[in-house]
């Protein structure tokens, strides 16, 4: 086939074949061979964790090959690669065969190295890269597949148009058309004092209590996909932002977040009052809706910031957490991280192969945080020493600001229906630097905070 890498003895039909071009559905080049036929070559791009995973991804990538830009009987000639084969076998149907390549691939045996450049990197994932980042959400059972296709479309449609670069005040970027109110005429808009939170909360509380004591559905988030997404795009505008604990952290010498003794600081995830409104005190409802686990056994506690006084009287920085924001917030934080391994690790193309490398670890046992065991696992996974500077840089962020392999980069959370277990897009979610974290009396004796009970 043509194309502009030229491995040697890449594409022959021979014992001293070192491999096979392949071309997907998208018309992007790979080079798949065998760990001891991997080119010298600095510049190669490391291979694709994801099909490490399970050998379904496998067979969804040797499924989706393009139709006509690949050598004639292209998994023919895989299986004879692999099998060792002078000659290959032409078998009557190819497809019988993907599985047994799909296990190689799961394996190890064989490897699928990109060989085009990566797309261009914007704020949110386009509808391709959420298609592909969508495969790789359920590496075990317990965890639902999202339904690729209907999260594209839904993020398609709803995108919105950009728009002049004006400065819309917190009402107008907020506003939207209220789905749970009859006259439908009304827009959002954010608290604008604690006492106001506290008389809407109840307010929520009795519209949850009503719902549940009718058997009508509970409500829901008054937000289309396309208000959140806009809210994004135009940035933080909202004075109270919300955090919920487990009330064993609630007490007078707690804190909003985990302080680091080391430097004494803490960071921590949150949202705004007015994206959680819905969810009144329900302690089951709000865990689902910022994407956490609730556990049956535990009280919660809901904390509302001022973020205004949070930042004014303390040392606080709240911002909504994009794959830009949260780069840049980390070039200034890691001083002794490269900044262009920041970059290259925060993107939406590298948030599958790191969330893809850290359920390959789990399912093996292998601790990260371990420095012996971490550099192990990047040999095991035969990573170079770019491609792990890079997985380590990724690992640290994860660690140190929680953005974990779920993290989705587009300033919204992933949402779990509690009833469902569905995920979808949630709500727009914010993260906070404390570099002079106070006990929870301390703020809410100074009206930074409010502790309520759930």
């Amino acid at each position: 086939m043509n194309t502009e890498f030229s491995y040697p003895n890449v594409g022959r039909q021979s014992i001293f074949s070192k491999g096979h071009y392949l071309v997907c559905n998208f018309s992007y080049r790979y080079l798949a061979c065998k760990p001891v036929d991997k080119p010298n070559d600095p510049f190669l791009k490391p291979s694709q964790m994801d099909l490490r995973v399970c050998a379904t991804y496998g067979e969804q990538f040797l499924n989706n090959l393009h139709e006509w830009k690949n050598e004639q009987n292209i998994i023919s000639h895989l299986y004879s690669y692999i099998k060792g084969e002078s000659v290959y076998a032409l078998h009557n149907d190819e497809r019988a065969l993907i599985p047994y390549i799909a296990k190689e691939l799961e394996a190890g045996n064989l490897l699928i190295f990109p060989l085009d450049e990566p797309r261009s990197v914007y704020s949110s994932p386009t509808s391709y890269e959420l298609e592909q980042s969508a495969k790789q959400k359920a590496a075990s059972s317990n965890i639902p597949i999202i339904n690729a296709q209907a999260l594209n479309n839904e993020v398609a449609n709803a995108t919105p148009k950009p728009r002049a670069n004006t400065a819309p005040s917190a009402a107008q970027i907020l506003a939207s058309e209220n789905k749970n109110n009859k006259s439908n005429n009304s827009t959002i808009k954010p608290p604008l004092t604690m006492a106001e939170v506290q008389a809407r909360m109840q307010a929520a509380t009795e519209a949850v209590a009503i719902a549940r004591s009718t058997g009508a559905p509970l409500p829901t988030s008054p937000y289309t996909l396309a208000d959140k997404l806009d809210i994004v795009e135009q940035g933080l505008d909202e004075k109270y932002i919300v955090r919920i604990i487990e009330s064993e952290y609630a007490t007078d010498e707690g804190t909003v977040g985990w302080v680091n003794p080391q430097t004494k600081q803490s960071t921590y995830w949150t949202t705004t009052y007015s994206q959680l409104e819905y969810a009144d005190k329900d302690p089951e409802l709000i865990t689902s809706a910022v994407g956490i686990p609730y556990n049956k056994a535990a009280d919660y506690t809901l904390l509302v910031i001022d973020a205004d006084k949070a930042a004014t009287e303390g040392d606080m920085k709240t911002f909504i957490p994009t794959y830009n924001n949260l780069t840049d917030f980390a070039k200034a934080d890691l001083e002794d991280t490269p900044a262009d391994v920041i970059t290259a690790c925060m993107t939406p193309q590298y948030s599958k192969d790191y969330e893809a490398l850290v359920k390959v670890a789990k399912a093996d046992g292998v601790n990260l945080k371990d420095k012996d065991e971490f550099s192990e696992f990047s040999r095991d996974m035969q990573l170079t020493e770019a491609d792990e500077d890079i997985f380590r840089a990724r690992h640290r962020i994860d660690r140190k600001y929680g953005a974990n392999e779920q993290f989705q980069g587009n300033g919204l959370t992933r949402n779990t229906d509690p009833v469902t277990g569905k995920i979808s897009q949630g709500m727009v979610e914010t993260f906070s630097q404390d570099k002079n974290p106070q006990t929870l009396k301390y703020l809410e004796d100074n009206n930074i905070l409010v502790r309520i009970a759930l």
